[in-house]
């Protein structure tokens, strides 16, 4: 399997070797040898969203760190273990006024993602809060979170059909993102409905009551959001694998159900195997098997390189549209629904030729510099 360019430098490969062997210490002490330059593996694994998960299991395997690395990489830590209570505080105050407006949500990833599979003292990395809601109670939710000083972040005209959430700031608060569906990729969505009503209630350490997805739809919807986002952090894979282990084989068997009734059996199916091959994750295989990646979702791996290297997003026009090109494409290939994907690729491609004809070299790296840092 190829490595897209996510994965293609020395040092977050070695990271992906660590974190597949991040829960057995004298695996992790013998492949922690090979690591020559820490300074650059542990940059690697914050910015991929997995240092503080290996900074505690390399401590607890007896590996030795650089001081002013393992000092940075605790500093790192500390705050954030202080953004997440942030974030905990701001989850319990809207899951209030939710319940106040009579507003079903579901927390999405997050903090509350966190708390469940993430070890003791290990805060899951995010920047904002995400909540799943039905198109209909969309209002009634983005009323509720008005009355605590938010403001909604206004898309650009003829845009909201394209997309599949709304952003709510506010000061002092953390950001909010508000979805409608689940997800709208792969020339499909993932309807609210369904999953709302499946979905489950869990109680945070806290005592405060948010409600989650169900076992296999979350799996379902982590998968679809790893590979839309073209494996670009290491943590979306890790975290599914995490998830997988806590699951049945009942809640597997769901999973390839459910992915193929929502038409995204292939986009589930390619992080699975990326999971089981960068990760070595040992549960994905029984899936996998029941799914086929393709030589569809290959080629969209390979694909999915170009249209993450941050140079083909920065530099001209001619390699911005192969930016533009490679991101269709990848996404195209990945669905299940042919027709209905090459559709849709026309209408990405016709939109996205229009903004680059409009916009010229002149916006170079506009979207470049700020879009690893807004994703969740």
């Amino acid at each position: 399997m190829p490595w897209t360019s996510a994965f293609s430098s020395q040092p977050v490969r070695q990271v992906a070797r660590l974190m597949a062997v991040v829960e057995d210490s004298h695996r992790l002490a013998e492949r922690a040898v090979e690591v020559e330059d820490w300074s650059s593996v542990i940059d690697a694994a914050f910015e991929h969203g997995v240092g503080g998960l290996l900074m505690p299991a390399l401590r607890r395997a007896g590996c030795g760190l650089p001081p002013p690395v393992a000092l940075e990489a605790d500093d790192v830590m500390a705050k954030d273990r202080l953004w997440s209570r942030k974030l905990l505080k701001d989850l319990a105050t809207i899951q209030e006024v939710f319940e106040q407006a009579a507003v079903r949500a579901v927390a999405l990833k997050g903090p509350v993602l966190g708390e469940r599979v993430y070890p003791e003292g290990s805060p899951r990395p995010c920047g904002d809060l995400d909540f799943l809601v039905t198109e209909e109670a969309f209002a009634a939710a983005a009323d509720a979170l008005k009355s605590l000083g938010y403001a909604e972040e206004a898309l650009r005209p003829g845009r909201r059909h394209l997309s599949h959430a709304s952003a709510f700031d506010a000061p002092g608060r953390v950001r909010v993102e508000l979805h409608w569906q689940a997800s709208s990729k792969f020339a499909t969505t993932l309807a609210a409905e369904p999953l709302l009503e499946r979905s489950v209630i869990y109680r945070l350490e806290g005592g405060h009551e948010v409600r989650i997805l169900e076992s296999a739809d979350e799996l379902l919807y982590l998968s679809v959001h790893a590979s839309r986002h073209r494996f670009d952090r290491l943590r979306w894979i890790w975290e599914v694998g995490a998830l997988m282990r806590q699951c049945s084989e009942e809640d597997s068997r769901r999973l390839v159900e459910r992915a193929r009734g929502a038409g995204v059996s292939r986009a589930v199916a390619l992080t699975l195997s990326v999971l089981h091959a960068r990760l070595e994750c040992d549960r994905a295989v029984h899936p996998l098997a029941e799914l086929s990646v393709g030589l569809s979702g290959r080629a969209g791996l390979a694909i999915a390189g170009v249209a993450n290297d941050p140079g083909y997003r920065e530099r001209g026009f001619i390699r911005k549209s192969a930016f533009v090109i490679s991101r269709h494409t990848y996404r195209a290939l990945l669905s299940d629904r042919p027709a209905a994907a090459a559709m849709e690729w026309g209408r990405s491609m016709g939109r996205s030729a229009v903004n680059l004809v409009r916009r010229g070299p002149t916006t170079e790296g506009r979207r470049g510099a700020s879009d690893a840092s807004r994703r969740p």
